[in-house]
Parts: C-alpha cells; structure tokens; sequence
C-alpha cells in the first residue's frame, strides 16, 4: 500500500491582506476625521491664510507715500473717464502701480481719495478703500496691496485721534485677515478650536493604522507566496527523483 504524503504547504491559505477590523476604524476615522479635518480648513481659511506675496512696487510706494506732503501736487493724472487729477510723484507713481496689479477701479478711487483736501475726509476716505474690500480670498491681493498705499498715505497726515482711529482699524482689518510674524495681531481672531484638532488627530491616526495592517498583510502574504512556490519547487525536486 503506497505511503500517503501530506498535503504540499501550496495548498494552505494565503494570509488575507484586509481584515474586518479595518472596516471598523475606518468608519471611526470617517466620523471623527472628516468633521475635524473641515473645521480646521474652515478655520484656517477665515483666520489664518497666508498673505499674498509683497509686490515690490507696493512696497517701495508704500513707504514713499509716508513723507509729508511739503509743496503742492503738480503731476497730472487723468482717469478713463476724463478728470485730471493734480498729485504728488509718489501719489502719482503708486496710482500707476494700483492701475497695473489691481483689478476694477481701485487706482482710479485712491487717485480721487488723494485729491480730496480735508485731512480728515481723505483719512476716512482711504480707510474706506480698505475696509470695503470684500473678506473673500479671491480680493486677498486687492485688501493687501491696498492696505500697504494707505497705510502710506494715512502716516503722511497730519497726526490727530479721528486718523490714528483709522489707521488702527485698517491695520486690524488686514491683521484679521491674515496671519504673519510681520503683520499686526488681531486681538479678535478665535482660538484655535483645538477640538478640531483631536478629532483630525484621531481620523489620522485610524488612517494609519489600516494603512500599516494593509502593509505588514500584504508582505505576510507576499512572503507566504514565495514560500509557496520554494514548497512546490521541492515537491518537484522529490517526485523527479
């Protein structure tokens, strides 16, 4: 009667790679995660972008803007709609630059804030241009170059409560808006929801859990295949023999 031989190790299972439990975090994750996860960009989104990049000509006639103005504007600058305006170099330049890097009118509105002669019309006129950009990221550039000219300008008034009012609040108004070390604070920005942070915290963590069991089944079932075939190559190796 002819021995019988064990089965051959080919015949035996390969560990599975995805398990049940995965399922499970997966779903905690989902719950957890993605509510923290959405809080957290919304959070970011309203209080803490980035501001634009620094054009170097808002900067260089944001700082010009500052100096007193000693004699009388005499550079000419006509609108599309025909006014001739009378300005300083400075104003007249940093008006060229708001023409070629911001959208709609804004260079032509700070042109007509410039001519106005009240020192306080024109400090609560300027304040405007800033505070009536909308807070929707896509007019970011817009509130930041604007913010530079007239911060500018507001520093080359006269000093008095009603400018340095408004000047406070423009400041604050950009401050809110973005989140930088060389920017103002903003004393009404929230608090980091932390909670948000838990939550995310928690999704991840469920992510790379499932992603690390996938890992270490998928080299156990790769190393179970090879082991496989070393197997079968022997049970050739005998029977040829």
């Amino acid at each position: 009667m002819a021995e019988k031989r064990p089965s051959a190790p080919e015949d035996a299972p390969l560990p599975r790679v995805y398990q049940r439990w995965m399922r499970w975090v997966l779903v905690v994750a989902a719950v957890l995660g993605l509510p923290g996860g959405f809080i957290y960009y919304r959070y970011h989104e309203q209080y803490e972008r980035d501001p634009p990049k620094l054009d170097i000509c808002f900067a260089a006639y944001g700082s010009r803007l500052r100096r007193p103005i000693i004699v009388a504007p005499s550079e000419p600058y006509t609108l599309t709609d025909g006014q001739t305006f009378y300005l300083t170099d400075a104003q007249s330049r940093a008006a060229g630059c708001a023409a070629s890097r911001l959208p709609g009118d804004a260079s032509q509105k700070l042109v007509k804030t410039w001519a106005i002669e009240d020192q306080a019309e024109q400090a609560a006129a300027l304040g405007k241009l800033v505070l009536d950009v909308p807070v929707d990221p896509s007019h970011d550039r817009e509130a930041f170059g604007l913010w530079r000219l007239v911060s500018g300008s507001l520093e080359s008034l006269d000093k008095s409560e009603a400018r340095d009012a408004i000047k406070k609040d423009v400041d604050q108004a950009i401050a809110c808006r973005f989140k930088h070390p060389q920017l103002p604070d903003c004393p009404s920005r929230p608090p980091f929801p932390t909670y948000a942070a838990v939550l995310a915290g928690i999704g991840a963590a469920g992510l790379l859990a499932v992603l690390g069991g996938l890992a270490v089944g998928g080299i156990r079932r790769l190393l179970g295949r090879r082991a496989q075939k070393r197997a079968a190559a022997a049970s050739a190796t005998v029977a040829a023999s």
